[in-house]
């Protein structure tokens, strides 16, 4: 939905579907359409592009420029290993009893959190 009200014309699925099988596809759809009615908008032409008059003109004023990092949250954590999986830029390491973040390599893209079923993931400010 976000993609869609910050005016994208197509919305790829294709990192939920290879996460989480193609199952998923249905899910989206609706959740969209729970959105919109929740919401009382008609369709999803109402929507799109919505949020774009409310959007930062560059990278920094929407983010610090030293970026985020990942942070989990070991009273949360199940050592699921969702997180070390997705994460395609080895910020997220395996250890006996934890998992570690590798703040070198953390980009910040949210991806870990978009996994983790237990919401043991958050972000932090890098030093």
């Amino acid at each position: 939905v976000e993609f869609i009200m910050s005016g994208a014309t197509i919305m790829q699925v294709g990192s939920v579907l290879m996460l989480k099988g193609h199952k998923w596809l249905g899910k989206v759809i609706a959740g969209i359409d729970q959105f919109l009615d929740e919401k009382g908008y008609a369709d999803v032409a109402e929507i799109h592009g919505l949020a774009s008059r409310h959007a930062a003109a560059s990278y920094n004023q929407t983010f610090d420029e030293k970026g985020k990092h990942a942070v989990i949250d070991p009273e949360k954590c199940t050592l699921c290993w969702n997180c070390v999986r997705s994460c395609f830029y080895g910020a997220m390491a395996k250890s006996e009893e934890q998992v570690r973040t590798l703040t070198e390599n953390c980009i910040g893209c949210e991806l870990c959190y978009s996994v983790c079923p237990f919401e043991a993931v958050s972000f932090e400010a890098n030093p």
